[in-house]
Parts: C-alpha cells; structure tokens; sequence
C-alpha cells in the first residue's frame, strides 16, 4: 500500500507542476468536508481559482481508499439564486483501495453538481465517478458521492 500512495502522490505532483497555478479568486480556496456514498469518509477541495480545483478522499466504507484529481468547474451552467450558486464540474484522478488480497489501482474520471452558499462558506456536492481498474486486473466500477465542504481562510 505505501509504494502505491507514492505512485499516487508522484503522479499528482507531475499533474500539479504541468499546470500553471492561477492565484485563488476565492477569499476562501480550501474546503474540508466529510463525504457519504460508496466512498465514507473525510474530503479535502482546493481551489487554484474559480474553474480550477484538486480535490483528495479517503474512503472507509468498504476497502481502505485514497483518491483524488484535478477538477474544472463551470458556474455558468445555472443561474444563480438568491442564496447562492449552482455549479456542475468534470475531472480526472486516481484511486487506491486497500484489500486483503492486493490492491488495486484505477483512472478516476468524475462529474457532478456543487451548490456554494452566497452567505456562508460550505458547499454541497454530488459526484459521479467511473472506475476503470488498471491494476492488478482491469474492470470497471462506478462511485456516487455526495457531501459538504466548509471553507477556511
């Protein structure tokens, strides 16, 4: 499991240092939350700016899981209410899961639906995510997640 996180975290920083970072246009770019769904667990949201985010998981549900990616979000896509804004995002990462008899390696693709509150800094998501297991054998699954985000200075 530990060679596996440091592929993964390898691999997220080769993502991070081919994007050009983009200062946050929030006051507020990183979210913790709890997540519910196939993947239980805490969640963590950074925001390079305001289309631009990684996200990472870690899921207790089933297996041990770890999991993150990098997000494009699109805030135009509904118009906005009176106590805040509706958002849908798409992104790509990976996720390890930890079993008894080996673990297992997949591409994460993902898209959903956040809502950030106007007034106050949380945020409400629900995510799709399908699997595509590359190692030790090669299949496909399919995660649902939703949640809430709460941001800090």
């Amino acid at each position: 499991m530990r060679k596996s996180i440091l592929y993964f975290v390898f691999a997220l920083l080769i993502l991070f240092l081919e994007n050009n970072y983009v200062p946050a246009v929030s006051e507020k770019p990183l979210g913790l939350g709890v997540s519910a769904g196939h993947e239980t667990g805490p969640v963590l949201k950074y925001r390079f700016s305001r289309k631009n985010a990684v996200e990472f998981g870690i899921g207790f549900k089933h297996d041990a899981a770890i999991y993150g990616g990098y997000l494009w979000h699109a805030w135009d896509l509904f118009s906005k209410d009176q106590n805040g804004l509706l958002g849908g995002h798409a992104g790509f990462g990976l996720k390890i899961e930890e079993n008894r008899d080996s673990d297992k390696l997949y591409l994460r693709t993902s898209a959903g639906l956040d809502y950030v509150f106007e007034k106050h800094p949380v945020e409400l998501f629900l995510e799709a995510a399908p699997l595509f297991q590359v190692s030790p054998d090669t299949k496909s699954e399919f995660d649902i997640l939703f949640g809430v985000r709460f941001y800090l200075k």
